[in-house]
């Protein structure tokens, strides 16, 4: 007998079902507060994770189908995955070690691992959100590669490349009194007069760099068996890494990420700012530089999620009976007019931007006013 939950994110629902009922625990906290949760109710598809030794082993011996397709969306690419024989459409995630079986409609995704593989729960947790994110940007939402905390349901949203200061910049924010994680790498935005951003519930990977900045932050890590497949509990009944052991960049899950900075995440905020983060290298804090809107809207189109020449988008992860990805056209139109409702900052962070609470208080006050 399974276990069964609906995970919805605005208006989508999802039926997920596995029978092991710790890896719904898992996903549930790992996509809580942005996904709601529920034991039953209108869906749009399913997904169900099995644990089958013997079908995994006979999937296995079907073999390579020829060809591949796009399945998920990164920051800088697809992922694309090979197609598998079998009677229905097969892929294989050689990473995590899983097939997905999708057929429908109704849409319904099978991922079938080996018991004891809990890179199963990444692979259920990449789906669901794929999903997701694909049906929002086609109702008209944009997906930026962003930070996001909030004061006071006021959010401000850290765009920008990869490797850009964003982690960084948000770890500093979420020292400062009140404020809360909304989310570390992704952001839908959703269009309106008063536009809404949601999180979008990401592993958080702590770089070796900023860890450098908050020693304090480094410490707590360092007695924490924190790990981005387990849920809370799990992790407090597993002893932390001896030292030099955890690795240059722990990844943590978003539950723990808050856990380990003492802080409260909220599943949306309504647009205040958007900042765009620029280290110097230089002695001092922080400045800010108001931009313009058409300025906002180039920085934006820089932090466009996953957006490259070619394709951009999952080719199977998408519930039916929806309109096609918008394309590079729309979502500028979008960028535009998310620029022109909110203000948009340059943030110059120098040598001395992550002194202390204070300073983080003075920047999100900054920020904000």
């Amino acid at each position: 007998m399974s276990s069964a939950r609906v995970f919805s994110f605005g208006d989508l629902g999802i039926l997920v079902e596995s029978v092991e009922r710790s890896h719904l625990v898992w996903l549930e906290e790992f996509l809580g507060p942005h996904f709601e949760t529920r034991a039953a109710g209108a869906h749009a598809c399913r997904v169900c994770l099995v644990e089958d030794r013997g079908r995994y082993d006979e999937a296995m011996a079907a073999g390579p189908g020829g060809g591949s397709l796009d399945a998920f969306a990164l920051d800088t690419s697809v992922v694309s995955l090979p197609r598998w024989r079998g009677a229905r459409t097969r892929l294989f995630d050689v990473q995590r070690e899983v097939f997905y079986e999708i057929t429908g409609p109704p849409l319904a995704i099978t991922i079938l691992g080996v018991p004891g593989n809990l890179k199963g729960r990444t692979a259920l947790m990449r789906v669901v959100r794929e999903l997701a994110t694909n049906h929002t940007q086609r109702a008209g939402g944009l997906l930026l590669h962003a930070s996001a905390f909030a004061l006071g349901g006021r959010g401000v949203i850290v765009g920008g490349p990869k490797e850009g200061g964003k982690t960084t910049l948000l770890i500093h924010a979420l020292r400062a009194a009140s404020v809360e994680y909304v989310s570390n790498d992704r952001v839908l935005v959703r269009p309106g007069a008063a536009p809404y951003a949601r999180g979008v519930p990401t592993i958080v990977k702590l770089r070796q760099g900023t860890l450098d900045l908050f020693p304090a932050l480094a410490v707590s890590l360092a007695t924490t068996g924190y790990y981005q497949r387990l849920t809370l509990e799990e992790a407090a009944a597993r002893p932390a890494p001896a030292a030099g052991q955890r690795g240059d960049s722990p990844r943590l899950s978003p539950a723990q990420f808050c856990r380990l900075l003492g802080v409260r995440a909220r599943a949306e905020c309504e647009i205040a700012v958007l900042v765009f983060p620029r280290v110097t290298g230089e002695p001092g804090a922080f400045t800010l530089e108001r931009l313009s809107p058409a300025e906002v809207a180039v920085r934006l189109e820089g932090a466009f999620f996953g957006i490259r020449p070619g394709r951009w988008t999952s080719e199977v992860f998408t519930p039916g009976g929806e309109p096609p990805p918008p394309d590079r056209a729309a979502l500028a139109a979008r960028g535009r007019a998310l620029a022109g409702h909110v203000r948009g900052l340059e943030c110059r962070l120098g040598l001395n931007a992550y002194e202390s609470a204070q300073a983080a208080d003075d920047l999100v006050g900054a920020v904000l006013g």
